[in-house]
Order: structure tokens, then sequence, then C-alpha cells
């Protein structure tokens, strides 16, 4: 499945109280693969690439940017009653022309089905023990800058009994 979007904004952004007329457009493309590898293993691969640019409208210079997430989960069943889970999210951020800033976030998990009723589970959420993701840009336009706080690395175990 692919499926492409276009997005074109016309604006202002006002700059010592003189309104500047500026285009923003973002050139979106999203597509998931969902296949099965073998009879034990699934894999889904979801990707998200961005390609904005912004122009003033005095100027005839523009300011882009590109932005790309992917994920892959792989779900590998042992056994019947016995199934591990593992996710890896990568975020690329373009900060300037040819520089990027890369994350990288996983999580793995283990299920045991030992009847109907009950399950048995563990896992560990951040492998990589990222505490903060963050970036800057800067353009003509405007300073941006994003934070995200991360839960630390942490282990589950549950145990469950369904009615």
């Amino acid at each position: 499945m692919i499926s492409p979007l276009f997005v074109r904004n016309n604006s202002s952004i006002l700059r010592n109280s003189i309104a500047l007329p500026y285009t923003s457009d973002s050139y979106i493309v999203k597509g998931m693969i969902n296949s099965k590898i073998s009879r034990k293993c699934n894999l889904t691969y979801e990707v998200s690439y961005t390609y904005s640019k912004n122009k003033m409208e005095s100027n005839r210079e523009y300011f882009s940017s590109k932005r790309l997430y992917e994920s892959v989960k792989i779900t590998y069943s042992f056994i019947k009653s016995l199934q591990m889970n593992y996710r890896l999210d990568h975020y690329m951020n373009e900060l300037s022309p040819k520089n990027y800033k890369n994350f990288f976030f996983s999580d793995v998990s283990v299920s045991y089905l030992p009847g109907n009723r009950w399950e048995l589970s563990c896992g560990v959420k951040n492998l990589f023990d990222e505490r903060n993701y963050s970036y800057f840009l800067e353009s003509e336009l405007s300073t941006f800058y994003r934070s995200y706080k991360i839960r630390p690395r942490n282990i589950l175990a549950s145990a469950t009994y369904r009615f």
C-alpha cells in the first residue's frame, strides 16, 4: 500500500509588526508492507517520507527539510504457545542541507500461552535506553525546536487470566 499526499499552505508571518506572506508545500509519501516470511514469522514495514518547502514571496530562495519515519515489526512463533515480538523505529530529520539527526527506538517482548485462559509475558521497552530526542531547525521564516522526553528502559512482566 502506498499513499501520496500534497499539502499547500498560503499564509503570513509577522516580523516587526509587518506581515510577510509565504507559501509552505509538503509532499508526503506513506507506505506499508505486511508479509508472512515463513509459517512462523510475520514482518510489517511502515515508512513515511516528508519533503517540506517554505518560500517567502519577497525572496526567491526557499528553505526545505526532509523527514523520514520507518518501523519494522517482527512476530516470530517458536511454537504455537510461545511468541516473540520485536519492533524497531527509526526517525530522521534534516537539520540543514545534508545534515541529519537520526534516532532509533526498540522494544522486544515474549509471550507464553500455557492454556486457553492464561498468558505469561515479559518485555523490554526502550532497549537502547534513550532518554531524550530533540532537534533544532532554523530558516529565514522561523526557528523550530522540538524536544521529546522518553521513558527510560524498563522491563515489564505480567500474568493474565481470562474469564
